[in-house]
């Protein structure tokens, strides 16, 4: 029994799915704590559920983390810039504030062709660490220009700290992948902000399932879809800071019993919508965070557009037809029509606070439960992107044929089934800005959670 549990800041919904996918057990709390809805929600379910669980899949809404950056100190390695491209520059100033002033730019890094700027003075970075330590800061993030190809000048400023400073959390913004340094910079920066609502989230987690008698493995849904296992989730938080989105659309399409769909969220403010084909969700590879932040962490494609901007009301209008396909906001007026008109040619569902009051013959049973269970039925997946240069001593089948051995191992790492990963996406394509050779790599991998029975 797979247990899916959507988590949102005033509400808690809970799935139980058996081994062929059927909605065994549900419940719902709103209009409460995390804590009480969890005690709540758990003790609603049978005994037999409860004893049965194998596996524990969370997804988190995006507000659950809201306000909870923590200081952190931020070291990025590079050559000079202008102050407007300095660290967190185009961060707005209630969120920078948040982290502080321990930043500091030290000479350094490279290019992504790999060509070094300069070693990095581990005189400085050690300093930055003892100005941290001094000041309360536990926590550090590193960035280095081209890491994505020179990830070893990273690891030795974390060498450098760790000797001085212990103590200290520390991001690497390599292992979070994305080729631009800024966007890097303010994953990895976000990330080690994160990482004591994670851990405390965590440890809510563990203690309210194991008071209820549960034991199973406990997964955190990611916000491009699958999950990872809690340990790294605590290491890795960004990843995983909106992942009811995705667990949203994926349950929808599993509850109406099909793998391609329109799949859209009528929500209070305006509506979402994806496309799925094969049941798999459209990903991009950056995102924002409070809609004010850049950062290179893939998300669900989904389009988005407020009842107010569609000019539509309470209710769309019936006089509204399909615009023409030059028009910017084609897609959600289009959408918006069909969902009046029947207009759209795909199988459609919807879901979300609004479903009802917009096309109720469209949304499937349960539809409440439709992000618990996506979460139910939720992957472990890992994503691994990086920059590959091909040359006399190594061959670009096999370059690939390393990415993809290293994202099964990171599959591993979250937690997955190695015996049942399977890589799911294999995009790699030549820079042109750099000289030939060079290769951009994404690489997905995706397996079954293990499972108490597995474990």
């Amino acid at each position: 029994m797979h247990l899916g549990i959507e988590v949102g800041s005033d509400a808690i919904t809970m799935a139980a799915l058996d081994s062929s996918g059927s909605l065994a057990g549900r419940a719902t709390m709103t209009d409460t704590s995390i804590t009480e809805g969890l005690n709540n929600g758990l003790a609603r379910l049978t005994s037999a559920i409860i004893e049965s669980v194998s596996c524990v899949v969370i997804a988190i809404h995006d507000q659950v983390q809201a306000g909870q950056l923590q200081p952190t100190a931020v070291l990025r390695l590079s050559g000079p810039a202008h102050p407007a491209l300095r660290p967190l520059a185009a961060w707005p100033r209630e969120l920078s504030a948040r982290i502080g002033t321990c930043v500091e730019t030290i000479r350094g890094g490279a290019t992504l062709a790999g060509t070094s700027i300069s070693d990095p003075d581990l005189r400085q970075v050690a300093d930055l660490a003892r100005r941290a330590t001094d000041a309360g800061v536990p926590r550090i993030a590193v960035c280095g220009a081209g890491s994505p190809t020179r990830p070893d000048l990273e690891e030795s400023c974390a060498e450098a700290i760790t000797s001085v400073a212990p103590e200290l959390s520390i991001t690497l913004s390599h292992t979070l992948g994305g080729s631009g340094l800024r966007d890097r910079e303010n994953a990895a920066v976000l990330n080690a902000a994160l990482r004591p609502w994670a851990a405390a989230f965590s440890e809510t987690l563990e203690e309210t399932l194991k008071s209820h008698g549960i034991h199973a493995p406990v997964y955190v849904a990611r916000t491009s879809g699958g999950a990872v296992v809690l340990e790294h989730f605590r290491q890795f938080p960004i990843v995983c800071i909106d992942g009811a989105s995705g667990c949203l659309f994926a349950g929808a399409a599993h509850l109406a019993n099909l793998s391609d769909a329109v799949v859209v969220d009528a929500g209070h403010d305006g509506i979402r919508s994806v496309i799925l084909e094969s049941g798999r969700l459209p990903t991009r590879p950056e995102s924002s965070y409070d809609s004010a932040i850049r950062m290179s962490v893939a998300e669900v494609a989904y389009e988005q557009l407020a009842w107010k901007d569609l000019n539509l009301g309470p209710f769309p209008p019936h006089h509204l037809g399909p615009p023409a396909r030059s028009e910017p906001r084609n897609r959600h007026l289009n959408l918006a029509a069909a969902l009046m008109l029947g207009s759209f040619n795909s199988p459609m569902i919807v879901v979300g606070p609004r479903a009802m009051e917009l096309a109720p013959e469209l949304g499937p049973e349960y539809a409440l439960f439709a992000a618990a269970v996506g979460a139910a039925r939720s992957p472990v997946r890992a994503e691994l992107e990086r920059v590959i240069r091909v040359d006399e001593t190594r061959t670009l089948a096999q370059a690939l044929a390393q990415a993809q051995e290293d994202a099964v191992n990171l599959s591993v790492e979250a937690g997955a089934d190695r015996v049942t990963i399977r890589i799911e996406r294999l995009e790699h394509a030549p820079m042109s800005y750099l000289p030939p050779g060079f290769h951009r790599v994404a690489v997905g991998a995706a397996g079954e959670p293990k499972s108490a029975r597995s474990a």
